[in-house]
């Protein structure tokens, strides 16, 4: 008998015990435990929301859990319709809810088909201890020990603001649906980040009737940009993985970032038919927010936005590039991240609307250079910026996934890193094996018997918040995972 653990059952929890059940089935005798501490597998962090404003951020021909099988998404959500899938279920930007739905659903019918077992625990693992060749939880409730276990801890958040965490005017998260409704309306309201999480928090607010001035704060980066109406992929003829793979051999420490640039602006120039007008698609750091999210809206519903389907046409070939890319280039990346998010991860068309119209009205603001924050005496706090000070009376972090796993909310992953099996990336998150997402060791071996699945192997995969990207690694991690246990 071989019990195999899966920690986390969010969306690759739920991919990961897929593709196990796939590639088990009809061989040896295998029992898979999920555990969630969740009421609703398939939901975590990203779509466990209930508010009907907060929409995938992808639209929905770009969110299948099949990778040979990209329509499914689409498929599933006319069938829950009763009606046929049109053009616009392609393009369409659903709630995020229906997508846990749809991971749950998926689950089920794979778990109906009885090979091999899968048992699901309603729980929150706190430790895991090594006893023998196997895995001994710690979970309050009795689990049996496992052979191999597989973390998929999911979007834990950012622990730079700890220091806040028991102000009863501060939420840690943007997705406390309580701690919104209790808001005054008319309060003044800060929101740290100004990424896409921080434009669900704007959803949020605006849909409860929220008139009362919100700033939105951030260090360096202005609002997202916005997706074109209709995305139009292209076919890369030029950032290929054959190409990436002959500049690693050309550059034997790594691919520098200026070969990187020039590849993909001949690429952008060749999806566009010219030269590329670099200086319109560069917004200037001291823009205007409402008159830039004006011009990217416009850009967007005119489908003028060609340089974002190829990165978006660049998704899958991403963690490969970061992986060949040199030391200094990958650490520049980092410096740069947030330009390079604000261009990678824009916003629906939808949400730009809306943002638009609050910044239109003068219910928000959004500020850069922020630089400390105090709690006040009357109970609010003082944010301390480039050009000023603002007050406000409550205060929502939005500033998404936290990546140093040493201030992350997770007793399991402290208990790992000081029992040394889990050591911390340089570059953010956790150490992994590149192909097949084995955890490393404070002794630097890598164990055969504890993978990561997640956004926490950014550091090794840089690109570890998308469907399309943990989907892929979750097949690489079974494909290893079945090999080195036997089960195949």
């Amino acid at each position: 008998m071989i019990r195999i653990g899966i920690i986390g059952g969010g969306a690759c929890g739920v991919m990961l015990t897929m593709q196990l059940i796939d590639r088990l089935a009809g061989g040896p005798e295998v029992q898979i435990h999920l555990m969630e501490q969740g009421d609703r597998l398939g939901a975590g962090v990203a779509y466990g929301t209930a508010e009907q404003v907060h929409i995938l951020n992808m639209q929905a021909q770009t969110m299948s859990v099949h990778s040979d099988d990209p329509d499914h998404f689409v498929r599933w959500l006319a069938a829950r319709r009763g009606t046929p899938a049109t053009g616009t279920d392609l393009i369409d930007y659903v709630p995020r809810r229906l997508y846990g739905a749809y991971l749950r659903q998926c689950l089920e019918q794979k778990i109906a088909t009885g090979t091999p077992t899968v048992t699901t625990h309603r729980c929150e693992v706190t430790g895991c201890t090594r006893v023998g060749r196997q895995w001994r939880l710690t979970a309050g409730i009795p689990l049996p020990d496992l052979d191999t276990v597989v973390l998929c801890l999911g979007d834990l958040p950012s622990g730079e603001y700890n220091r806040l965490a028991e102000h009863p005017a501060y939420a840690p998260t943007p997705w406390d649906g309580a701690f919104l409704d209790a808001l005054p309306r008319d309060a003044r309201v800060g929101i740290l980040g100004t990424s896409l999480t921080a434009v669900d928090a704007l959803a949020a607010l605006d849909a409860r009737g929220h008139t009362g001035p919100i700033a939105c704060f951030s260090r360096r980066r202005g609002l997202p940009k916005v997706q074109p109406r209709i995305l139009d992929t292209p076919d890369l003829k030029l950032v290929t993985r054959d190409t990436v793979e002959r500049l690693a051999l050309e550059e034997p420490g790594g691919i520098s970032l200026s070969t990187m640039e020039r590849l993909i602006r001949a690429e952008l120039e060749l999806a566009l038919g010219g030269p590329a007008a670099w200086e319109s698609i560069r917004r200037p750091d001291d823009a205007d927010p409402l008159t830039a999210l004006r011009a990217d809206i416009h850009a967007a519903e005119n489908n003028q936005v060609r340089w974002y389907e190829v990165l978006d046409a660049m998704s899958a070939l991403t963690p490969i590039i970061w992986h060949r890319l040199s030391g200094s280039a990958r650490q520049t990346m980092l410096a740069e991240f947030s330009t390079w998010s604000t261009y990678r991860h824009p916003m629906p068309l939808a949400n730009a609307y809306r943002v638009e119209r609050m910044l239109a009205a003068g219910i928000l603001t959004v500020h850069t250079g922020i630089s400390g924050i105090h709690p006040d005496h009357r109970g609010g706090f003082d944010v301390v910026r480039t050009g000023g000070r603002s007050a406000v009376d409550f205060l929502i972090n939005a500033t998404g996934t936290g990546y140093n796993p040493w201030v992350l909310p997770s007793e399991l992953l402290h208990h790992l890193l000081l029992q040394g099996e889990l050591v911390a990336h340089p570059l953010g998150g956790l150490d992994v094996d590149f192909g097949t997402l084995r955890v490393r060791r404070a002794d630097s071996t890598l164990d055969d018997r504890m993978y990561l699945l997640g956004p926490l192997t950014r550091g090794v995969h840089f690109y570890t918040n998308s469907i399309e990207t943990n989907r892929d690694n979750a097949q690489r991690l079974a494909a290893d995972l079945v090999l080195r246990t036997g089960a195949r």
